[in-house]
């Protein structure tokens, strides 16, 4: 009895197992761009093509790390 509560137990914890890395792999993730104002750092947009509200200034693209 211990052994098919043990087996049991085991198929599981490898039926879990496989299912998180599935779960990983089904879904690429993708990196969204974010442009910032080189005068005032905490102003960050995900657009393109925006201003600074601040200073006025064009935002630039952020380096990728």
């Amino acid at each position: 009895m211990k052994t098919i509560i043990a087996v049991v137990l085991s198929l599981g914890l490898l039926g879990g197992i496989g299912a998180c890395s599935k779960g990983e792999s089904a879904a690429p993730t993708q990196a969204v761009a974010q442009y910032y104002c080189p005068m005032d750092k905490d102003v960050v947009s995900d657009k393109p093509g925006q201003t600074c509200p601040k200073c006025g200034m064009k935002l630039e693209p952020r380096p990728a790390k």
